[in-house]
């Protein structure tokens, strides 16, 4: 859904507020097709960059888990030497000997074989513990002394073997873990790395579609504002932001003790040619006039145009009321030169009224309502001369008619 909406300031200027369709219907098919294959390399890219974070976090609780069970295994070598080898120094801790075998059971839930390996040598323990000869007899103690060291030296022995094979299997497992956690992690990099170029890309392109887009609508709001604000025909300001140039005219010409002079002009015989020739040929007469108007004046000034054949032109910062007459004058002359379109020669002339501020009027539109009485008595005056609001006040005219475009012609000849 689209709207306009127009709103006119307190200073006569109309603003416009433009809201379009939406993004997508701005977009060329290219730009779409870029951010969309962007947009899906960058979502890729998180994912797999979130998954191999994933792998890399499970290696590494892998590494630890089996770190654990390492140390849990050498201290069930430690216990088992404590209670069994008559030479190992005494264990430390509190810790009993199926305590930490439980435990090395518990961490290697996920192996088999280990279970296997630690449910053998807790039998082995167990055996040794209730069969084992408790205390020797009077007349053969020696014999079954050594009878129970043997007992336990074989399971001494045994139990070293079991818990090296065990220790022998954990690392190797745990290199191999390791070597995956540097894989994953290199993957994860580039992963990473892919992300954020994709990111980066995605923004670029978004930043250069976003700024292209701001010029579009800036441009369209540049043209709905020039339709609210301009005319169509000539492209000069229109009678609305008129007020505003006048009143803005004003007030520098008040901050600076300067004259601002509003000219308004009107064309002599416009109406035969335009029922002559018909209303194109009228246009092209409005268009030609509204060109030269624009080459006679300063950059500062504005012209515009009222309504069909009259037009304003004000003047701002001047020093010396007599430079506007004379702007007026100049004007009312290139406005009477004749216009060459294809085969034809188009005559017509131009009459002008004008008001000075502060001499005349101390607010805009009093300089244009005054400067309009000049140019109603310059035209049932004679036509084609400037006449001033003071001798529209005085009652008299000090300004002589201009010559005829004939008399124009043969002097510059």
């Amino acid at each position: 859904m689209s709207w306009l909406a127009l709103r006119v300031l307190p200073s006569g200027v109309a603003q416009v507020t433009y809201s379009g369709p939406s993004l997508r219907r701005f977009l060329d098919p290219s730009s779409r097709l870029r951010l969309s294959a962007l947009a899906v390399a960058t979502i890729a890219s998180c994912a797999v960059a979130l998954w191999v974070g994933m792998l890399l976090i499970e290696a590494q609780d892998e590494g630890e888990a089996d770190a654990r069970f390492l140390h849990r295994v050498e201290s069930l070598r430690s216990a088992i030497l404590s209670e069994y080898a008559s030479s190992a120094p005494p264990s430390r801790g509190d810790e009993s000997l199926a305590r930490i075998l439980a435990d090395c059971l518990q961490l290697s839930a996920s192996d088999a074989g280990q279970q296997r390996r630690l449910t053998k040598l807790g039998a082995l323990l167990d055996r040794q513990r209730v069969y084992g000869p408790a205390a020797p007899a009077a007349d053969d103690g020696v014999t079954l002394m050594q009878d129970a060291e043997r007992g336990n030296a074989y399971v001494v022995l045994a139990a070293h073997a079991w818990i090296d094979a065990i220790q022998l299997d954990v690392e190797s497992r745990h290199a191999v873990s390791k070597a995956r956690q540097a894989q994953t992690f290199r993957w994860l990099q580039w992963a990473v790395a892919a992300t954020l170029i994709s990111a980066l890309l995605f923004g670029l392109v978004l930043i250069r579609v976003m700024r292209h887009l701001s010029r579009q609508g800036l441009a369209r709001l540049s043209r709905l504002e020039a339709r609210a604000n301009r005319d169509p025909l000539t492209g000069l300001p229109n009678r609305r932001l008129l007020q505003d140039r006048l009143e803005q005219a004003v007030q520098r010409a008040e901050r600076r003790g300067c004259h601002t002079a509003v000219i308004v002009l009107d064309l002599d015989g416009f109406k035969p040619v335009n029922d002559t020739y018909g209303h194109a040929i009228g246009d092209v007469v409005l268009r030609r006039v509204a060109k030269r108007m624009r080459a006679a004046i300063r950059s500062e000034d504005t012209v515009c145009r009222l309504g069909g054949d009259e037009f304003v032109v004000i003047i701002g910062e001047v020093d010396d009321p007599v430079y506007a007459v004379r702007r007026a004058r100049d004007l009312v002359l290139r406005m009477s030169r004749p216009i060459r379109h294809e085969d034809k020669v188009l005559r017509v002339g131009a009459s002008a009224g004008l008001a000075l501020f502060p001499d005349d009027a101390a607010s805009g539109s009093a300089l244009l309502e005054l400067a309009d009485q000049a140019l109603y008595a310059a035209k049932h005056g004679g036509r084609g001369q400037v006449i001033t609001a003071g001798e529209v006040h005085h009652g008299h005219t000090t300004i002589s008619p201009l010559p005829e475009p004939q008399v124009i012609r043969a002097a510059r000849a």
